[in-house]
């Protein structure tokens, strides 16, 4: 059984403490982010986490808590599905193949195929964490039989939006992988 510690963002899977997604793509991702602010970088996290939690209740109950500062985040989500009109059929699920585990944002029906669509809120969208992320996505939903079809981004602001398919990056998404077993297995 999988489990989650969101303070942590550990995961249990049968008692013991699995890798998460985030923490294997750590080596991309501090490269990126080493050169901003880490005030900047929290913000960003905070503000993600608050995005993200809205639409999750918005979605299953057509109601949100939301800061004002926000507010304009969770109206262009409302616009992005009402133009590019895809149905949810699952949100922020959380999977594992006994190796790693992740939490896709949304798992949708958009004209015609099953995608996911991942919510973004940062400032600048980095195509790169982008691509890879959505290649341990699918390589999850290999594993648990979610026939997905396609990877699209919803890279949320204020004022708009961008919804685009994104192309994972297994050879990349594989290589992490092997590094973090690599690393862990010298520890």
């Amino acid at each position: 059984m999988l489990e989650f510690i969101p303070e942590t963002h550990t995961y249990i899977l049968n008692g013991i403490i699995t890798p998460s997604v985030s923490e294997i793509m750590n080596p991309m991702s501090n490269t990126y982010y080493s050169g901003i602010n880490p005030i900047i970088v929290e913000k960003a996290a905070i503000r993600g986490s608050c995005v993200h939690s809205c639409i999750e209740d918005y979605e299953k109950t057509g109601k949100y808590e939301i800061k004002d500062i926000w507010k304009g985040y969770l109206t262009q989500y409302k616009i992005a599905k009402k133009f590019e009109d895809w149905e949810v059929l699952e949100l922020e699920q959380k999977m594992t193949n006994g190796e790693y585990a992740g939490t896709f944002d949304c798992m949708a029906n958009y004209k015609g195929k099953k995608i996911f669509i991942d919510y973004k809120t940062s400032s600048k969208l980095n195509y790169t964490l982008v691509q890879v992320q959505f290649a341990f996505y699918m390589m999850l939903a290999e594993h648990n039989k979610k026939e997905i079809e396609e990877c699209w981004c919803l890279h949320l602001s204020k004022t708009g939006y961008k919804f685009e398919k994104i192309e994972p990056r297994y050879d990349i998404a594989k290589a992490l992988l092997k590094l973090y077993n690599y690393l862990k297995e010298s520890e």
